[in-house]
């Protein structure tokens, strides 16, 4: 099946994300035709891809369909960054299509300390240090989890923070209800994704792809033009 094709079989997928996701792009990328289907599958994912291809919306866009369908009203996604930075500007980008869908997003690192625990949110994104915080603090939080991504995962592999989180895996799996969650790794950049990927994820699928977004620009006479 060639690309426009397999492009327009996974819109009608996304029943739920399409338009909040993808409705102002028209099209899909290569790495997010790669990427999607298997995540709506159930399978853990590993992605290398370049910065601007849109692997962030690759994996989020088919978790929160798969919330759709399967029903969320505790915390179900913890997305887990390596920097406060980071964190602050996935936080932006992904807000705005999950609130369109019905999901709450959360925000928690050392500049913002708090969330509610009463009503959590759908999606909480934080870093190692402050989610093994909240799991000391909060278990009874993960207890309905049903994924976990870990983006920009070359930062942190082979550090101590690297493995502060597979650490912080393996207290989540004790925690969850009924002991599992699909766990999907984001990278700009993997030598070896296979050893990578055992080392946070079980079974997991390797999607790389190689290349930058494709950007379409138009040439102008004059200003009169725009």
């Amino acid at each position: 099946m060639r690309l426009r094709e397999r492009a327009i079989a996974i819109r009608k997928e996304l029943r739920f994300a399409w338009v909040p996701f993808f409705g102002r792009f028209g099209r899909l990328t290569p790495v997010q035709v790669e990427t999607i289907p298997k995540v709506l599958q159930g399978h853990n994912v590993i992605v290398a891809s370049p910065t601007a291809t849109g692997k962030t919306e690759a994996i989020v866009a088919p978790v929160a369909e798969r919330l759709s369908r399967r029903g969320c009203d505790s915390l179900g996604v913890v997305y887990v960054v390596p920097t406060r930075a980071l964190a602050n500007d996935t936080y932006v980008r992904i807000e705005g299509p999950l609130r369109d869908m019905g999901f709450t997003t959360g925000i928690k690192h050392g500049d913002k300390p708090r969330i509610p625990t009463r009503e959590p949110p759908n999606i909480l994104i934080t870093t190692p240090e402050s989610l093994d915080s909240l799991i000391c603090r909060r278990p009874q939080m993960f207890s309905v989890l049903q994924v976990v991504i870990l983006d920009e995962i070359h930062l942190i592999d082979n550090t101590y923070r690297g493995d502060q989180l597979r650490v912080l895996l393996r207290r989540l799996r004790r925690l969850v209800a009924d002991g599992s969650f699909a766990t999907h790794l984001l990278s700009a950049t993997l030598s070896s994704p296979g050893e990578v990927g055992r080392r946070y994820a079980e079974d997991a699928t390797i999607v790389e792809v190689h290349g930058r977004r494709e950007i379409d620009y138009y040439l102008l006479n004059s200003l009169d033009d725009v």
